[in-house]
């Protein structure tokens, strides 16, 4: 999807070294204003963020989740 909205060999250029991320985690929303296009190692650090918090998540108990 990111390849047919920057059509030009420049943007595909770039593109070669990004990877599209879906911004609310779910990979079936390929809305536009869901979508970015990141770096590989940008990308890459926002899954282990996310994987961190996921994990600190679900060893908090009720009363420190509020």
């Amino acid at each position: 999807m990111a390849i047919t909205f920057n059509e030009d060999e420049e943007k595909k250029r770039i593109l070669d070294d990004c990877e599209v991320h879906h911004l609310d985690r779910n990979k079936e929303n390929n809305d536009l204003g869901n979508l970015a296009i990141v770096s590989k190692e940008k990308h890459k650090a926002i899954h282990k963020l996310w994987r961190m918090i996921d994990e600190w998540e679900q060893t908090q108990g009720p009363e420190e989740k509020q």
